[in-house]
């Protein structure tokens, strides 16, 4: 994996790649002390990930990064940081994939880097590593959207009132996991629920997050693109019912319903690329063709790949990352239930698709099916 380090102290750069240099197989390591030299040598390197410091004199790190972003999106972009900087996750966000504490803990930091591309394929894919490395807006749905910024405006906003908005919107839900799961907020124990990723970020960082980062498309979406997304909405959330109904009483509970709304965060990010033409592919679907197939041939992945690429490119848990990739086409459970397995299954009850002869005959899956075919 080739890995660009840029900060204007030529001691941390040469103590960085001592650092890499115990598995040299696995990395391939540029440096610079100049930002502008870095940017110089962005074709020609084309890293996997660029990693900067925040703090540089020729240019700080953010506007360093989002010229990276322009000129070589496919590239994953992080940020490393001192505690005392005076800049927020938020604003940090808004440019970086992910942001670290420097002097970070070479162990934790290669796994950070190894799961940005998690998803097979991904690193050999730049259609898809530039599909989601450019700056997407994400589309909410409006009337969600203003709902939560009253409630945010109201200085009476709790925590609890403000999550169970987050947790009806995937692509709102999607952010403030990140902003959550990142090292800024992190506690060292990953978040999935709406509500824990609330409380560890508090409401104030929610209101900054809504009322004033550029993270979402606000604009009023056409007829079409509303009734598609409420579609969208309505089946996560219907699949989170059913998910929420097999990990009732566990701890994956609030996991499992967040994952089911996140599952299809892969079509928006289709959606904010291409608009129109995404929802007339979507028409296509037939018997002999599925939507993934109509995907890999027009743009060379699919949105589950998207979706899944994403979220590993934002820090997310791997369990999660796994149950998106997989939540259209996944094997029956061994033993017990997988948040992956589960999540299939849920999106399979909630859009009427059939399963398959061995998903029907699982000992796990038959007691479920036989309980919704007679609440039905």
């Amino acid at each position: 994996m080739r890995l660009l380090f840029v900060d204007d102290d030529e001691f941390i750069l040469r103590a960085t790649k001592r650092l890499f240099t115990h598995d040299a197989s696995r990395w391939e390591v540029f440096t610079s002390s100049s930002p502008g030299a870095a940017l110089a040598q962005l074709e020609s390197i084309q890293p996997d990930i660029v990693i900067s410091d925040l703090r540089m004199p020729e240019m700080n790190g953010l506007a360093f990064l989002a010229e990276v972003e322009r000129r070589e999106p496919a590239s994953v972009r992080i940020i490393l940081t001192a505690a005392s900087s005076g800049e927020t996750g938020v604003d940090i966000l808004q440019v970086a994939h992910q942001v670290f504490y420097k002097p970070f803990e070479l162990e934790q930091f290669e796994g950070a880097l190894t799961r940005a591309y998690q998803v097979p394929g991904t690193r050999a894919n730049r259609a898809i590593r530039r599909a989601v490395g450019e700056k997407t807006k994400l589309p909410v749905l409006p009337d969600l959207y203003q709902r939560l910024e009253s409630l945010l405006r109201l200085p009476e906003a709790s925590a609890r009132d403000a999550a169970e908005l987050l947790a009806q919107d995937p692509a709102m839900l999607a952010r403030v996991l990140q902003l959550a799961n990142s090292a800024w907020y992190s506690r060292g124990s990953p978040v999935l629920d709406a509500l824990g990723a609330v409380v560890r970020l508090g409401i104030r960082v929610i209101q900054s997050l809504v009322l004033h980062a550029s993270f979402f498309a606000k604009q009023a979406p056409s007829e079409e693109s509303l009734e598609w997304l409420s579609r969208l909405q309505r089946l996560g959330l219907s699949a989170g019912h059913i998910a929420g109904l097999i990990w009732r009483g566990t701890p994956a509970h609030g996991d499992a319903i967040s994952a089911c709304l996140l599952a299809d965060v892969g079509q928006l990010l289709l959606h904010s690329l291409y608009g129109a033409d995404y929802l007339e592919l979507g028409q296509e679907v037939s018997k002999e063709c599925s939507l993934a197939e109509l995907e890999s041939a027009h743009y060379g992945f699919t949105h589950a790949e998207a979706g899944a690429h994403l979220l590993s490119v934002w820090g997310l848990p791997p369990n999660l990352v796994e149950a998106v990739l997989v939540h259209d086409n996944a094997s029956p459970p061994g033993l017990a239930w997988t948040l992956g397995s589960s999540i299939y299954f849920a999106h399979s009850l909630a859009e009427d698709r059939t399963l398959g002869p061995q998903w029907r005959a699982h000992p796990l899956a038959a007691g479920l099916l036989r309980r919704f075919a007679r609440d039905r």
